[in-house]
């Protein structure tokens, strides 16, 4: 019996490791690239900045 599941656990083990080193799908040989200028058109988007300040007299929250 002992035999039976170390035999089965092996086997599991095996199909484990082989399910899990499939080959990945190759990427297409046409990769488009994709360029964006947002001096010409912004599309919308709106810049946000956050200055932080550093240094002596900056209060810390925490």
């Amino acid at each position: 019996m002992k035999r039976f599941y170390a035999l089965g656990m092996a086997s599991l083990l095996t199909v484990g490791l082989l399910a899990g080193c499939a080959a990945k799908p190759a990427a297409p040989e046409s990769a488009e690239a994709v360029t964006f200028d947002f001096e010409e058109y912004d599309a919308g988007f709106t810049a946000i900045y956050a200055d932080y300040p550093e240094g002596e007299g900056v209060e810390s929250t925490g």
